[in-house]
């Protein structure tokens, strides 16, 4: 097997539970007694990694593994990540590194493994020095580092922060010798989300001169690339997502083209069914890509791929330094050099049959026969338009 990324997952671990109560937290209700959902998990760590069988997935993966509260307080997700590692995966951590017990459990990894092991920790300065973890934060970050591990940690830039940049700047440089990626704070009107739409805001807003401000103080290629993306209508943009990666929940095992999107099936009860989902098209269901940086930096967006390598995004600034060559290696690709060029034609074949796939996904509710009524009716409908009978 070569070893080449082929695909990029985010796996979302359930649940809200979070030792933090961060303010600008995209989940709504952080602040209240029902951010403390309990994660549950429907199969066992072991037959979860056996699901991400490198040969399953048609070569090795980039797996972002990140949770709707902290990532790391299930006691599954330590040995869920060194299995993935252990497969020959590159995992990707998202957490705010506060949980020390965790952070040497997941520390005891082969070394070899260590190598693909991308620490992506969240800095919420309020929220660390309300609890006196800023030393624990830069204690463990360093710790991974000088294990053998990537580490990148990012910060969001909130409103409540405007006042503490340069002494966030100073901490980062004097503690671990590198600036932070920083990306702009998403809000929504009407409380509504990034899945319900609504319109997107940021808060601070992203003026001429708050960009300058942020480039002068942390020069981040993210950022940029958020503020790029903000005013870009995903609908139109053809989307490789389903193509070049998906993501999964693990509590059931669901799998999504992108995260907003509906379930197409369970990667967990059938471990030898074949996932091939194909692109989404530009079928997307949320109202901005600004927040998938990710995506956007490995080639995920037809026309919008990065005339740079992938990890080139998320250096510069001697960021480039706090990722180890195995991780350079496998992480430095981009999608749009290896995905077919479908033609116009195809491209309108494939959003007409994710449409109609979503469509009727959204019939859940529905009964069986007006599900079969509505298979009939588009079936009809397909035969006038190819007749010319009636226009799309």
């Amino acid at each position: 097997m070569q070893n080449k990324i082929v695909k990029t997952i985010t796996a979302c671990v359930p649940g809200t539970a979070c030792n933090f109560k961060c303010s600008y937290c995209y989940i709504g209700s952080c602040c209240d007694e029902d951010h403390r959902i309990p994660t549950k998990f429907q199969y066992s760590v072991e037959h979860m990694v056996k699901a991400f069988n490198p040969k399953r997935l048609g070569g090795y993966a980039d797996i972002i593994v990140i949770g709707n509260g902290e990532t790391l307080i299930p006691p599954e997700v330590v040995p869920f990540i060194k299995g993935l590692l252990k497969q020959g995966h590159v995992v990707e951590v998202a957490t705010n590194l506060t949980l020390n017990n965790r952070v040497e459990e997941l520390l005891q990894t082969d070394k070899e493994d260590l190598k693909r092991l991308v620490m992506r920790p969240s800095f919420h300065y309020h929220e660390l020095k309300r609890l006196n973890k800023i030393d624990d934060f830069f204690n463990n970050l360093n710790k991974f580092y000088e294990a053998g591990a990537s580490c990148i940690p990012f910060m969001v830039i909130c409103k409540e922060y405007m006042n503490d940049l340069d002494e966030i700047r100073d901490l980062f440089i004097n503690k671990f010798g590198s600036l932070p990626q920083v990306t702009p704070t998403l809000a929504y009107e009407e409380k509504t989300d990034i899945k319900r739409g609504g319109h997107v805001k940021c808060d601070p807003e992203i003026t001429p001169e708050f960009k300058q401000l942020i480039k002068e103080k942390f020069n981040s290629n993210v950022f940029d690339l958020c503020c790029d993306y903000l005013d870009v209508d995903p609908k139109k943009v053809f989307c490789r997502a389903g193509e070049c990666g998906f993501c999964v929940t693990l509590d059931n095992g669901n799998v999504q083209r992108c995260h907003a999107c509906p379930s197409e099936f369970s990667m967990f009860k059938n471990l030898k069914e074949k996932i091939d989902l194909g692109p989404i098209g530009n079928n997307c269901c949320i109202n901005t890509c600004a927040m998938q940086y990710q995506f956007i930096a490995s080639g995920f967006l037809d026309g919008y791929s990065q005339d740079t390598t992938h990890y080139t995004v998320f250096s510069g600034n001697g960021r480039s330094s706090k990722f180890n060559e195995t991780a350079k290696e496998l992480l430095n690709f981009n999608y749009s050099k290896d995905v077919i060029a479908y033609s116009e034609e195809q491209k309108n074949e494939i959003n007409k049959k994710v449409k109609d796939e979503y469509a009727l996904k959204n019939l859940g509710h529905v009964s069986w026969k007006n599900k079969i009524r509505y298979k009939i009716y588009k079936y009809l409908e397909n035969k006038l338009q190819s007749k010319g009978i009636i226009k799309d």
